[in-house]
């Protein structure tokens, strides 16, 4: 079973680099699309 967790994640461009905010918006984008999945086949 699973349970709705919020995760959140810090970055930013002057600390982290320009790469690092496009990899977590990137993970992000995966994350929401495989969780959204999940749910609609009721996993």
């Amino acid at each position: 079973s699973s349970t709705a967790d919020d995760l959140s994640l810090r970055v930013s461009e002057a600390g982290d680099g320009p790469d690092a905010v496009r990899q977590t918006l990137a993970f992000a984008q995966a994350l929401s699309e495989a969780t959204a999945a999940t749910a609609a086949s009721g996993r």
